[in-house]
């Protein structure tokens, strides 16, 4: 036998280790088939004494690699005839084991105690793992007894050892032992007084659920069963580690540890496997039910008041390890866990950074969060808790996060329509009867619906939507009186309103294709109509005869669009997409007047002529341009700073862009032309401020933008390709603030210098005495007017700028909308209409050079950029047949230089960028659309020598190098084609 192969059992190298450990085991397993003779004899007993030896080796890498050894060692001697041939019985394996592992007399020093300990425990483990124990035969049985001592002895002795003495009889049971081995457990577990520890419960569940057959004993725990509903409270005292354990003998752990004990496994086995032993032993009908026992064991034990922060923070480990077990079938277990105790203890750590656990909340909540991600069945249960019961609906702003926000876009559709439920009944009866606290908490109920509609990661099915929209429609619309507690306000009722128009903003490109593929809009408009019909609703905004009639003619007109947009779904997609649009603006206008904006009553009016002029094809008055009133209909939509108005006006523009006229392109010009003033606001709006229904802020909080309807708009909210949105950002808001200094700069002077006046106007007064005395009555009196005159003039300052102020930043977002749409016009197939053409570039960069905001300025020379980029790729004769189309185009080359010419203003690199582009779009379809004849192209040359000529000679011909680089590198490039005759576009 080769002796050397005993020393690398102990190498630090695992894999050296385990390579000489299968082969001595290999040599060993030889050896044992062997013959008996003196010198195998002499081997084996070397073996079995140098094995057990090995254990209480000072190096922790011997342990593992000789007790591998030995335990595959005594499986082979104890197989059949073995024993007898080499005179080697239980008793004597296990004598070896003790004495090996006994500490010496004398001088033994702390660390060789330890190793000593630890031997003895991988020795007795060995001996169970070999299954030489679990033999048929009262030798074996009396060895396993004996086993079952030396264990539970070392656990009670060394209460550093316990949880591994626990682990190794469990793993002895779950491996299959006899009824007499699972009876003996149960014996060694009374008589050694384990069986009301920590350990002693693990083995016990461990019997009971592998031999339910065997009976327990029954004077130790209630029913025979630790998990009784008889036994939770000694129980709870017992796993929660405390070191007050009943039944005696039992010695306190001795150091605290952060990992959860195996005991809780076996625990959660018992009541969420879904199959096997456990699943069957939670069957018992001595077993406790699940919410019982985590409220008396958990949340009363590790989660009270007076629970230390260790115990806790094995709470959130446990909470953690349960809440990933759940599955559909143990589903009704999951709201168990949300208990009184925990959810406190939740809230308290999350909300400060600071606390002691505040890391071991966090991993809850990203538990919570994964668990939603993984298992989309779960998040109705876990919203429902977090917002409700032992929850609160203020979970977020109470622990400082997105954790509900975050979770309820995770649901699946039907999640989503139990989500949805419990926030409405949230609106119902906010749990408050001070109407204040009720409109704040069901602004946040609304909220947090509004978010699930916003989110890209939500499921956005007709189900859930559904009871979305015709809740807002309910409650925004009508008195509701039946359930609701307290009723309605009149302020949350203005809210809803808003958030159903927010809602409607993010679901205006979507259709309920489950439910006759209507519009949600429409859908809404559907509910009111439904809803008055109904009774205990009563509309909230009362209505006279007059509007009445209107919005029943409307609805009618309305209705009848939905008929013919259902007739032409599969036949005609650009009349359906046209129907669809109607069916969009009447619903929206319907909406607006229910919500009583009286202006919305003309817009009705102008509707019915374009749909009369558009759809019907009938009209009294033929000289009205349909066009141009559904132009003038979506600039007063976009002129609100409505999001949901905005998108609707796009989405209308694009489906009527191919029948837009020259008089509506007029309308939206006159809008890019009107100056970015206080006067210019009045002369577009003739004087007249537009009342809108803002957002309903209740709480004070900084959200209220994102969840109205109201539409905040910046440079980067533009249409913008990212080069141009991102070019100047920086340096306008730059410009802004140094104005905004120099103005605060030159006030206070203004002021300093008033102040000055008044004060040695009245020194002067009073300077009647030689000493320098104080002012009189007289003169006191005299210099309160002066101050009261200053600081009324003061004031009216400030209101004045600061209205014209607004009214620059209202005509400002008012152009960029204008642009959006002429952004749509010039990527349609529109553009390659010559006459239109001529009309939208001149527009687009006067606009561009004019005005005095930067990003207004950018966004129309990208404008003239994408127009510019539609020539391209297209046939020419298709835009240019007629001589005078072609003269047309040739006049609008020259006036592009022109304007090139002139200097720009707060966008003016971008002015002169966009001509330069227009100029060489409209040259490149005049000369390919002629046949690339000579005198096209000496005609296109020419214009750009008269520029450059006027450039050398006219100082106030201000063209930039740039219109002629570009025509040069078009020349570079297309000079073999034009010689060739061939179109170059």
């Amino acid at each position: 036998m080769s002796l050397h192969l005993y020393k690398p059992l102990g190498s630090n190298d695992e894999s050296v280790r385990l390579s000489t450990a299968h082969t001595l085991t290999t040599e060993l397993t030889t050896l044992l088939t062997t013959e008996c003779t003196p010198q195998s004899k002499k081997d084996v007993d070397y073996a079995l004494s140098r094995l057990t030896k090995g254990l209480s080796s000072g190096s922790n890498s011997s342990r593992p690699g000789f007790a591998i050894v030995l335990t595959e060692f005594l499986a082979s001697l104890q197989s059949s005839g073995n024993p007898a041939k080499w005179d080697i019985s239980l008793a004597t394996i296990l004598s070896a084991v003790k004495t090996n592992t006994t500490p010496q007399s004398g001088h033994t020093t702390r660390p060789e105690e330890r190793g000593y300990h630890l031997g003895r425990l991988f020795g007795l483990q060995s001996i169970l793992q070999s299954g030489i124990t679990a033999a048929p035969g009262s030798e074996a049985e009396a060895a396993h007894r004996e086993v079952l001592d030396e264990l539970f002895e070392l656990a009670k002795r060394k209460p550093w050892l316990r949880e591994s003495c626990a682990w190794a009889v469990c793993e002895s049971v779950q491996r299959g032992v006899g009824a007499a081995a699972a009876a003996a457990t149960y014996s060694a577990l009374v008589e050694s007084g384990m069986s009301k520890t920590t350990e002693g419960i693990a083995a016990w569940l461990c019997v009971a659920a592998y031999h339910p057959g065997v009976a327990a004993p029954r004077e130790v725990w209630s029913g025979g069963l630790p998990l009784g509903a008889g036994n939770l409270g000694v129980l709870g005292k017992i796993l929660k580690d405390s070191g007050e354990e009943e039944g005696g003998g039992g010695a306190a752990k001795g150091t605290w540890s952060q990992k959860l004990h195996f005991v809780w496994d076996l625990i959660l086995a018992v009541y969420l496997a879904e199959e096997g032993v456990w699943s069957e032993l939670r069957k018992s009908s001595e077993i406790a039910g699940w919410a019982e026992l985590w409220r008396a064991v958990v949340d009363e034990s590790l989660f009270s008041t007076s629970a230390s922060e260790e115990r806790k923070f094995h709470g959130f480990l446990l909470f953690a390890k349960a809440l990933e077990q759940t599955t559909p079938s143990t589903s009704q277990h999951l709201s168990a866990l949300f208990t009184k105790n925990f959810m406190r203890s939740l809230i308290n750590q999350l909300s400060d950074a600071s606390r002691y656990l505040h890391k071991a909340a966090a991993k809850c909540s990203r538990a919570l969060l994964a668990k939603a991600e993984a298992a989309p069945w779960s998040v109705p249960i876990i919203i429902t808790q977090l917002i409700t019961n032992n929850g609160t609906p203020t979970f977020d702003s109470l622990t400082k996060g997105k954790h509900v926000e975050k979770i309820l876009c995770l649901a699946n559709e039907d999640g989503l329509v139990a989500v949805v439920r419990v926030l409405r009944g949230i609106m119902l009866a906010p749990g408050v009867d001070e109407v204040k606290a009720a409109e704040v908490r069901r602004q946040w109920a609304c909220d947090q619906v509004l978010s699930v509609v916003r989110s890209s990661k939500s499921v956005k099915s007709g189900a859930w939507l559904r009871e979305v929209v015709e809740m807002f429609t309910a409650f925004g619309h009508f008195d509701v009186q039946e359930g609701v507690t307290p009723p309605v306000s009149a302020a949350s009722q203005g809210m809803f309103r808003s958030r159903l128009m927010s809602c409607l903003s993010h679901l205006i490109t979507l259709k309920d294709a489950e439910d006759g593929d209507e519009t949600w809009p429409y859908r809404a408009v559907k509910t009111i109509g439904a809803l008055k019909k109904t009774d205990g609703y009563k509309l909230a905004i009362e209505i006279d005869d007059v509007i009445a009639e209107a919005l029943k003619s409307a609805t009618k007109t309305l209705e009848r669009i939905r008929k013919k947009r259902a007739a032409h779904s599969s036949k005609d997609s650009t009349k359906s997409s046209q129907l669809s649009s109607f069916e969009l603006l009447y619903s929206l206008v319907i909406l607006q007047v229910y919500s009583g904006e009286t202006d919305a009553l003309g817009v009705l009016d102008e509707l019915q002529i374009c749909y009369d002029k558009v759809v019907r094809k009938k009209g009294d008055d033929e000289d009205v341009d349909a066009s141009q009133v559904l132009v003038e209909i979506l600039l007063s939509f976009l002129s609100k700073p409505s999001v949901l108005l905005r998108k609707l006006a796009q989405q209308v523009f694009a489906s009527f862009v191919d029948q837009i006229t020259a008089g509506g392109l007029e309308a939206m010009f006159a809008v890019l032309e009107t100056k970015e003033s206080l006067g210019g606001q009045q002369e577009l709006f003739d004087g007249n401020d537009e009342d809108e229904e803002g957002d309903v802020d209740m709480d004070g909080s900084d959200d209220g933008e994102e969840d109205s309807d109201v539409e905040v708009v910046d440079a980067e909210d533009m249409d913008l390709d990212e080069e141009d949105a991102s070019s100047d950002d920086e340096d306008s808001a730059s410009d802004d603030d140094e104005e905004d200094e120099e103005i605060d700069e030159t006030e206070a002077t203004k002021l300093e210098s008033a102040l000055a006046e008044a004060l040695s106007a009245s020194g002067a007064a009073a300077n009647s005495d030689d000493d320098g005395s104080d002012m009189d009555d007289d003169a006191m009196l005299a210099l309160d007017q002066h101050l009261v005159t200053i600081f009324k003039q003061r004031s009216a300052e400030k209101s004045k700028k600061a209205e014209t102020r607004a009214a620059k930043e209202t005509i400002t977002n008012f152009k960029n909308r204008v642009l959006d749409l002429l952004d749509i016009f010039a990527r349609s197939s529109r553009a390659l209409d010559v006459g239109v053409s001529s009309v939208i570039v001149l527009p687009l960069l006067r606009c561009a050079r004019r005005t005095a905001s930067r990003p207004v300025a950018e966004h129309a020379a990208v404008v003239v950029r994408n127009f510019a980029n539609s020539l391209r790729g297209k046939e020419a004769d298709a835009m240019v047949g007629k001589k005078q189309e072609r003269e047309a185009l040739w006049g609008l080359l020259e006036e592009v230089h022109v304007e090139a010419a002139k200097d720009g203003g707060a966008g003016r690199e971008k002015h002169k960028a966009a001509c330069s582009q227009a100029s060489i779009a409209i040259m490149k379809v005049l000369v390919a659309s002629g046949g690339m004849k000579k005198e096209d192209v000496e005609r296109a040359v020419g214009i750009y020598m008269k520029s450059l000529t006027k450039l050398l000679t006219d100082r106030t011909w201000r063209v930039q190098g740039g219109l002629f680089t570009d025509f040069i590198n078009w020349a570079v490039t297309a000079g073999k084609r034009l010689q060739n005759g061939e179109v170059s576009k």
